[in-house]
């Protein structure tokens, strides 16, 4: 999941929210730079991860993309994942997603002087790009991938990928729906004592 699904999986808690935004950019063991919840939160995105990428769904959409995209099929569908939360949005919440996406933004604002330099950095440009909502429509996802695509030459298949999810569009989206209650799901279950 990118961004967006990993920050509404953190339950509006503030410091799992911190921790699961954090978890793109700490890496290795966690050593306890942070308070044990936000630990928490990194933990959390962790797991997150290894649940989408082992799901069945998840690995048979990968298919779908062609083999110049294949290496990057997990990123894309993240990405287009967060695009059908976006859209589906209130299937899933009754809070809307502008409010949720503006206490996002200043939730991590609040505390970005705790972040390692790159998380800080590419908080600024999100909440500048206003990066969360971009979801929200094809043209902006397209937008994040030539973005991600600057990262080297070897992300430069991701351009243009907003295409192939064009032409899968249903079938991302209806894995996307079935997918995404099981995460909760799971991740309901976590936080179980």
């Amino acid at each position: 999941m990118n961004f967006l699904a990993h920050l509404f999986l953190s339950r509006h808690n503030d410091d799992l929210m911190i921790g699961n935004y954090l978890g793109d950019f700490v890496k290795g063991p966690i050593n306890g730079q942070f308070s044990p919840i936000i630990n928490s939160g990194i933990r959390l995105h962790r797991q997150i991860d290894s649940f989408t990428d082992s799901h069945p769904i998840r690995i048979e959409q990968r298919k779908l993309f062609s083999k110049k995209r294949r290496r990057y099929a997990g990123v894309i569908l993240d990405v287009a994942y967060d695009h059908f939360l976006s859209r589906n949005w209130a299937e899933f919440s009754t809070e809307s997603r502008t409010r949720f996406i503006k206490t996002v933004y200043q939730v991590l604002d609040y505390h970005s002087e705790i972040f390692p330099t790159r998380a800080s950095f590419f908080l600024d440009w999100m909440i500048t790009a206003d990066a969360l909502n971009r979801y929200h429509h094809l043209r902006g996802i397209e937008s994040t991938f030539q973005l991600m695509s600057r990262r080297g030459r070897t992300h430069a298949a991701l351009i243009g990928a907003s295409s192939e999810i064009r032409e899968n569009y249903e079938l991302i989206g209806a894995g996307f729906m079935t997918f995404f209650p099981d995460l909760i799901d799971q991740v309901s279950v976590w936080g179980k004592p």
